[in-house]
């Protein structure tokens, strides 16, 4: 127990002497920033109107002051990592068999992917998709219709071995529950006409919940009770019944197929994060990425959201978190991994600036010790019934990550907790969700909820700033710690 404290006690002093000196300059910087920041001329920040353009060109001016190592340094020196967000507004979607047209929603959706416009589908009919059902047929290039008494997962538990069969497209009715259709389509309306986003160079996945996690999902399409009648030929609960008791499977004559008409209103969007570094002293790859998002929400007609705790607050942090480290190596002082401040974009329309940096990191993705990224961060004291908490939420490595933390909050007003996130959030997605998915210790630190989250009274003078002070020098011993020491989980 002695050894432990005493290695607390160590870890305690490694905060320089004079950051209670700094306190003032940090806190009136903070207020600065956040006031630009959610300031009317930013008007919100969106990466949907182009302000986040304005606030990331903020930040590349400050971190060219501090002297930062740039993104990039040829062919010429920038902090900006440009990428291209895809926007596609569904318009007319139906799908053709026999020479009648079927309209989305009404009898049919698709889950995920959709399948591809130019092509006719043979469809195979493969009963309830079991193995032995499925073995035989020849899948490769067309479409396999199944049934099921759970539309939202049949797709999922047969998709690996219809893949593995060359099958493109998975059809799934359910005869003995008919109206599960018509519910989940309901569920699903607004996702049905909502735009879309997608970045380039992103893995083909799904934004439901309800499909396979592949990374390159087979197209899964649900279809009404009347259109599996129409494919099969005769009422899909019968059917069923028979196969229960044994009759072989029904053959769908191959002429005829199914194909879609699926059309979209398709933009593109020009964005970009805001990344600079401090280099490791030793050329290493191995990294530490402290990070925070840009972006805030769009205008609705004459309401605009200032974004001022979401997250001018973050950002903020990670401004000062790089300036105290930036006034560090100007005395001398390298880390021995790399440091990397990241200023990440389109986090509000889906965390695209972050999935881009995870496939087109600075360093090795696979090298990144640990990910520290503030959201949300403005507001403690100011909690729904949460007094003077500072939540931690992720994965891999958790505990020990609380731990150090702890090593070094050494203020008992603040207590970190990991428990009650959950209770007083809708969810804790943020931009550390890529790199958590991937294993890396990943970490998002946020003061949580409040009553002004995404509303226009999200204003700067809300903020608690001298607590925001005291999460800089939490957050800059626990950096400091992953940055220097030669086992920081050990």
């Amino acid at each position: 127990m002695l050894l432990i404290c005493f290695g607390q006690l160590l870890l305690a002093q490694e905060s320089p002497l004079c950051f209670q000196k700094q306190s003032d300059s940090i806190r009136i910087n903070l207020e600065k920033h956040v006031q630009y920041l959610s300031s009317h001329k930013l008007l919100g920040r969106s990466s949907l109107t182009g302000h986040d353009i304005k606030a990331s060109n903020y930040i590349d001016s400050i971190f060219q002051s501090f002297d930062l190592n740039p993104y990039l340094a040829i062919p010429e020196r920038t902090f900006f990592q440009p990428f291209a967000i895809l926007s596609t507004i569904p318009q007319r979607r139906t799908m053709n068999f026999m020479g009648s047209t079927y309209d989305y929603g009404n009898d049919f959706i698709c889950l995920g992917t959709d399948p591809k416009i130019s092509k006719k589908f043979e469809i195979v009919f493969g009963g309830f998709g079991e193995v032995d059902e499925i073995d035989s047929p020849d899948l490769n290039g067309k479409a396999l219709l199944i049934f099921a008494n759970n539309l939202r997962i049949a797709g999922m538990r047969v998709s690996e071995y219809a893949m593995e069969k060359g099958c493109s497209l998975i059809i799934v009715a359910n005869p003995n529950y008919p109206k599960q259709f018509e519910s989940i389509s309901q569920h699903l309306q607004e996702q049905h006409n909502s735009r879309r986003f997608s970045i380039i160079q992103s893995k083909p996945s799904s934004p439901s919940r309800f499909f396979s996690k592949l990374n390159n999902p087979i197209p899964q399409v649900l279809i009404s009770d009347r259109l599996a009648a129409r494919m099969l030929g005769e009422n899909p609960m019968k059917l069923a019944k028979s196969l229960e008791k044994g009759k072989p499977l029904k053959s769908i004559p191959s002429e005829l197929k199914v194909c879609f008409n699926l059309s979209y209103n398709v933009d593109t969007i020009f964005t970009r994060n805001v990344i600079s570094y401090i280099p490791s002293s030793i050329g290493s790859q191995e990294s530490i990425l402290v990070c925070a998002h840009i972006d805030h929400l769009a205008p609705e007609g004459r309401n605009w959201f200032p974004g001022a705790d979401d997250n001018a607050s973050g950002i903020s942090i990670i401004i000062e978190l790089a300036r105290l480290f930036t006034n560090d190596m100007k005395n001398g002082y390298l880390p021995h991994r790399n440091i990397v401040f990241a200023a990440f974009t389109a986090e509000e329309i889906g965390l695209f600036g972050s999935e881009f940096y995870s496939l087109n990191p600075l360093f090795n993705i696979d090298s990144i010790t640990a990910v520290l990224n503030f959201d949300m961060i403005g507001k403690m004291g100011k909690q729904l019934k949460h007094g003077n908490n500072l939540f931690v939420s992720g994965k891999n490595r958790l505990d020990g990550f609380v731990k150090i933390i702890n090593a070094f909050n050494s203020d008992s007003t603040m207590t970190v907790d990991t428990k009650d996130l959950e209770k007083i959030t809708l969810f804790t997605l943020s931009d550390h969700y890529h790199f958590m998915e991937k294993g890396i210790p990943s970490f998002l630190l946020t003061t949580g909820l409040h009553d002004d989250y995404h509303k226009p009274t999200d204003t700067s003078e809300k903020l608690s700033y001298d607590k925001m002070v005291k999460i800089i020098q939490l957050a800059y011993d626990a950096i400091k710690h992953f940055a220097d020491k030669p086992s920081p989980w050990e």
